[in-house]
């Protein structure tokens, strides 16, 4: 089950980070602080992971409306701390294999070959934006298990393949306007982004009516 406190004023992929942007101004401030704890942690590398997933609580919290700031990151860092390795380390078991396979059918340069290499870029990408909802559903998540969340990520990318690609260039785009200007990274552009994957989260399980048909089980039990 997935906490619904809040709901999105529209499935317009443009108008959830129009509402993204405001939610992330309202507390920008800390945001500045945040998110420059999180290039720290990142350089340091063994925080980076619990870094990330502080993030997105961060955001997941302050998407339904409670600011709990650079504490509340601290302490979300220490909550996750061993199941944002577990994500991490077989994130990178994935990556690593789909790089592997597109490198080896690469080197056999066979015209057949070139299939293999295209679904090996396609589930990539899909492997990645299955990360960037699956952080946000696992937070969401009342059962914090990771396989459900992949699982949950997967399905939502499944039912609304445009609505994610979108969504992904929209995160693409700020990340890389922030490597690039600098100034956007260090203005807490991440929580942005962590704020987009929590606000599109809701707004699907919105859109596909999820909370309305648990409700209808549960009277269908209870009569």
């Amino acid at each position: 089950m997935i906490s619904n406190d809040t709901k999105t004023p529209s499935s317009n992929p443009f108008a959830v980070l129009k509402y993204s942007i405001v939610i992330w101004l309202d507390d920008w401030t800390d945001w500045i602080i945040i998110g420059t704890l999180w290039l720290l942690s990142w350089i340091i590398v063994f925080l980076g992971p619990p870094a990330t997933f502080s993030l997105y609580y961060v955001a997941a919290e302050l998407r339904q409306g409670r600011a709990i700031g650079i504490s509340g990151f601290v302490q979300a860092g220490k909550k996750y701390f061993w199941k944002s390795w577990l994500w991490m380390l077989i994130s990178l078991i994935v990556m690593v294999v789909i790089i592997s396979n597109y490198q080896f059918y690469g080197r056999l340069n066979q015209p057949w070959t070139e299939i293999i290499k295209g679904a090996m870029i396609f589930l990539g990408i899909v492997w990645i934006i299955i990360q960037f909802y699956a952080l946000p559903y696992l937070i969401f998540q009342v059962e914090q298990s990771l396989i459900l969340a992949w699982k949950n990520a997967f399905l939502t990318v499944l039912a609304s393949p445009f609505h994610a690609l979108v969504i992904l260039s929209l995160s693409i785009l700020i990340f890389a306007l922030s490597l690039l200007l600098i100034v956007p990274l260090l203005l807490g552009a991440q929580g942005l982004v962590a704020i987009l994957g929590c606000v599109t989260i809701q707004d699907r399980i919105q859109a596909f009516g999820i909370h309305e048909r648990e409700e209808e089980r549960k009277r269908g039990k209870v009569s």
